[in-house]
């Protein structure tokens, strides 16, 4: 398994990356796939057999949703970031959890700081109370395995490319037909 990984991850540092994985995207959504449920249910098991990262994980609301862990929490006038831009918000949150969880990846067996990437991502949401509505500053963070990003472009590159292939099909027999 770890030779696909290595594959996949020098095949996605290539020039001609987009090109390759548009041409070849059915094989290359099986190679990841079978990489990404490999690798994620190791990381899952070392997360959950770990007293101390299942605790913080638990004490700081982090849900397991659509393969990734993710937690989202409102940011307001009163936090430390009331003066912050976006991209400040997003490092200074990134650093807090980055910190922390190195700190506790000591303590696992498995190489969880090669596998796992740290996502942080700030919006604006428009909530309604009562009638009123309030604009609310949103912070979510994502720990996911880090070829989840290339699993799901490659999901849309093979969406592309059965649609493509679906419309030229559909041409074909009308033209002959």
């Amino acid at each position: 398994m770890d030779k696909i990984y290595l594959f996949l991850e020098n095949v996605s540092l290539k020039k001609y990356y987009n090109l390759i994985m548009f041409i070849f995207s059915p094989l290359f959504l099986l190679l990841e796939f079978i990489v990404y449920k490999y690798y994620w249910k190791i990381i899952l098991t070392e997360i959950i057999t770990n007293d101390n990262i299942i605790g913080f994980l638990d004490k700081n609301e982090f849900a397991l949703e659509r393969g990734r862990l993710i937690k989202s929490d409102i940011y307001d006038d009163n936090d430390f970031y009331k003066d912050k831009t976006d991209d400040e918000v997003r490092f200074g949150i990134k650093g807090e959890y980055l910190e922390k969880l190195l700190a506790l990846f000591n303590f696992v067996s498995f190489d969880l700081e090669n596998y796992l990437s740290i996502i942080v991502n700030t919006e604006y949401k428009i909530t309604n109370i009562r009638g009123s509505y309030y604009p609310n500053k949103i912070y979510s963070v994502f720990l996911q395995f880090n070829r989840y990003y290339y699993l799901m472009k490659t999901l849309k590159y093979c969406i592309w490319n059965l649609s493509i292939f679906f419309i030229s099909t559909i041409i074909f027999l009308l033209i002959i037909l």
